[in-house]
């Protein structure tokens, strides 16, 4: 049973509980029969749920295997959890360097993930202007010991002439 047929058949006995439950007598009989559509809707709700629901996704690409649409799925997440990383990196890399006197321009983030998925980060590289180059050295330094990271530092390109510090 799939999800989708599993939640229409909570529908329809939903409406079928409702119009029976309106149908009971008053009197002797009525705590036992709603007892009954109650033990009956209980029933709907969890025998799909014991025998398994095959969670397929109402969702589907034309043409597409349940394969590429889960690969596709896939690699859209790395995606999105490297731009998630590198969006909450890349300001702290920039308050430290700012810590140091340095205005940055921005900060350049290469990541790679590793066989258990794990988010690598590569390298970190901070543009600066060619002024600030003799702040350079204890930039490095509050990288280092504030977050841990080794970073290059390069000019911007409307600053380089000489190229990378």
């Amino acid at each position: 049973m799939s999800l989708k047929d599993w939640v229409t058949a909570i529908c329809f006995a939903a409406v079928a509980t409702g119009l029976l439950s309106m149908l009971i007598p008053r009197g002797n009989g009525e705590k036992l029969m709603r007892s009954l559509l109650g033990m009956f809707m209980l029933c709907v709700l969890v025998l799909p749920v014991l025998k398994g629901i095959k969670w397929d996704s109402p969702i589907s690409a034309p043409g597409g295997t349940a394969s590429a649409q889960a690969s596709a799925l896939t690699a859209e997440m790395v995606t999105e959890t490297e731009r998630a990383a590198a969006a909450a990196l890349e300001p702290q890399v920039a308050v430290v360097v700012q810590g140091a006197g340095i205005a940055t321009a921005k900060v350049a983030l290469t990541m790679d993930r590793n066989k258990s998925g794990s988010i690598l980060l590569k390298q970190i590289t901070v543009f600066v202007h060619r002024a600030d180059v003799q702040k350079v050295p204890q930039a490095k330094a509050l990288l280092k010991t504030r977050l841990g990271l080794d970073a290059d530092f390069a000019y911007l390109p409307e600053d380089a002439t000489n190229g990378e510090e």
